[in-house]
């Protein structure tokens, strides 16, 4: 957010360097997201079979 902060003020387009920063945090949020989904699969698929 803080780079986002001092692209707005170097160039005054203040919307487009926060619609950067946001378009930036839903993909890394999408990806953690899919990543955790994955790791709780193979977590619950080991403990299943274990039983």
């Amino acid at each position: 957010m803080r780079g986002a902060q001092m692209v707005a003020a170097a160039t005054f387009l203040n919307l487009q360097a926060y619609m950067l920063a946001a378009v930036f945090y839903v993909v890394t949020v999408i990806a953690l997201q899919l990543l955790s989904s994955l790791i709780e699969i193979r977590v619950l698929a080991k403990h299943r079979s274990s039983d």
